[in-house]
Parts: C-alpha cells; structure tokens; sequence
C-alpha cells in the first residue's frame, strides 16, 4: 500500500513540470507594462489607448496628457481655458481664464448634454451670464512636458499665467513682453540687435547706457543725453 502511494507521488511530481506554468514563462510586472504601452499605440483604433484605457489625441503621452474634449487636443498639468460672458443690455465682456485639467468634470467647460454650466453675475447689472465662448488659451508641448501658449520656445520660456502669454528669464509681470527675433524679453521700445531690456530703468537700453542719464533714441540709433531734443527732420 505505501509503496502503490508513493509511485502515484512520483507520477504528479514528473507530470507537473510539463502540465503546469514553467520558471521564466511569465513575463515581468515592467514588461507586461511596456507590452500594454505598445499595445496603445499599435491598437486597431488609432484614438484608443489601452494602457490609459480612454480615447486620446494625436501626441498622446501615457500618464502625461489626458484628452481635452473641449480643445480636442491631449492637454498636460495645468492646461487653461478662457470663458467669455457677453451682458447685451450693458455691452460689457467678461474674460475669465482657470485651469481646467478635465473638461468633461468642470463647472465651466463640461462637453456633456447640459453644455456650460458655470454662470457667473454680470459685474455691472448682476444678471446672470451663461457662458458665450469657451477657448483653450495652452497647448501641451512634448519637448519640455509643460502646456505653453503662441510663441513658445522650447526650454527658454514658460507661459505666465498673470501675462497670459510666453514668457522668459527676466520676464517683468505688465513691463516686458517676449521677443521671438532675439528670443528674451524686451520692453516696448525694443530695437532688435541693439537694446536690451535696463531694469533699472524700466526701459529697453542701449550698448552705452548710463542709468538715469541717457536714453535709446530710434531715431538717433544710440543713446542719447537726458533729455534728448526732438527731431525736426
């Protein structure tokens, strides 16, 4: 009896290898996690991302963008949308900009059947305003993984969200505004290739400028003494 146990002991032990799940058959946790990124991109659906399990954009990143509905583009952290509200009766506009980072769940810019939902008091008469146009003011840059707006540049601005608008090192909130040409920030009276923004100053300034006692003159092309005459020609 013990010896007809221990043969059918045997017989499992030799079959199980052969019936079961072998050593290194399974694949990794990382690679079934990388297998199901791939899988994303090569899906039938060229809109459908298994890993993220979600229809998605063009230049979708997995767990970096979420899919904008209202923009109909992927957005990253961060992303910003613009509201207006007209008031006929007052002839008045209002601008509103928030961080909207899921527009099928906010308050303003919900793309379901009951449209905007977010209605705000006319500043002048009170009445209530829906919402007139809904617009997204960032868009997600690939390259510096950040939402950015016209004019970026990659990896020498950041959108400033008091300006709403590209911004760069130096940037002064109302003051100074982005050049594209010489890419950095300029004041208004900026001369390409000859100013540069004077903080002392508040004001573009060039090569020989002493503070407080010259100015760019355009007209000149150079500084000039304070105060500088008109020109008659």
């Amino acid at each position: 009896m013990r010896n007809a146990w221990i043969t059918a002991c045997l017989a499992v032990a030799a079959l199980g290898p052969s019936c079961g799940p072998r050593a290194g058959d399974e694949p990794a946790p990382d690679q079934v996690r990388a297998e199901a990124k791939y899988i994303s991109r090569a899906s039938e659906s060229e809109d459908w991302c298994d890993y993220c399990n979600t229809r998605v954009y063009a230049g979708h990143r997995c767990g970096r963008t979420t899919p904008c509905r209202m923009c109909k583009r992927e957005q990253g952290a961060g992303h910003i949308h613009e509201v207006r509200r007209v008031c006929e009766p007052c002839g008045w506009t209002q601008v509103d900009a928030h961080v909207c980072d899921n527009s099928r769940n906010c308050d303003q810019c919900r793309t379901d059947s009951r449209g905007p939902i977010g209605e705000r008091p006319c500043e002048r008469c009170y009445r209530s305003l829906k919402a007139s146009e809904i617009m997204g003011v960032t868009t997600y840059c690939g390259r510096c993984n950040t939402e950015a707006s016209t004019n970026h540049i990659c990896h020498k601005t950041t959108f400033c969200r008091t300006c709403m608008r590209e911004a760069g090192a130096g940037h002064i909130h109302d003051a100074t505004h982005l050049c594209t040409s010489c890419e950095r920030e300029a004041a208004i009276d900026h001369n390409h290739g000859g100013t540069v923004y004077c903080k002392e100053c508040h004001r573009d300034a060039g090569p020989a400028h002493v503070h407080g006692r010259t100015v760019w003159c355009y007209r000149c092309g150079e500084e000039k003494e304070w105060p500088h005459g008109y020109h008659t020609d």
